[in-house]
């Protein structure tokens, strides 16, 4: 529903007076947002460069969010793609078995995660032996106690 200019005037006007938003919504017959939208200016900025469509316009130029902004699109897929594999049991078989084939063709191939991702694989080590170490400790210190 648009509102007319005398119908936001009149928002605004009992907004000044002090009236909670809620009771404005009631008597102006809209929703609490919307009478937040019209009363607050930086609110209504930040709905209207929200609205203006980037995505769309960005997929209309060829372009993606993904491409422009790489790295951060790899750490929100990875966080994404790791909640969703810690909290849906078909969604992780599912990776698991596309997992497998991978492993299954790069075995064919003769090739290893190791050679075809050196720096990973290297980070992966050192994760591993710092996690191991963190572990030995625990160990040694449940034995001590």
């Amino acid at each position: 529903m648009k509102l007319d200019e005398s119908k936001i005037d009149e928002i605004r006007k009992k907004a000044q007076e002090g009236l909670p938003y809620k009771q404005i919504a009631a008597e102006a017959g809209v929703s609490i947002t919307t009478v937040i939208y019209w009363v607050n200016e930086t609110y209504r900025e930040k709905i209207k460069t929200k609205n203006k469509g980037i995505s769309y316009k960005l997929y209309k130029e060829g372009k993606s969010w993904a491409k422009l902004n790489p790295e951060k699109y790899r750490a929100w897929y990875r966080k994404y793609q790791k909640d969703r594999y810690d909290n849906d049991p078909k969604f992780r078989q599912k990776i698991q078995e596309a997992n497998r084939r991978h492993m299954a063709k790069k075995r064919a191939e003769g090739k290893t995660w190791a050679q075809t991702h050196p720096e990973e694989y290297k980070a992966y080590l050192r994760d591993y032996a710092r996690e191991r170490r963190k572990k030995e400790a625990e160990k040694h210190l449940k034995l001590i106690t």
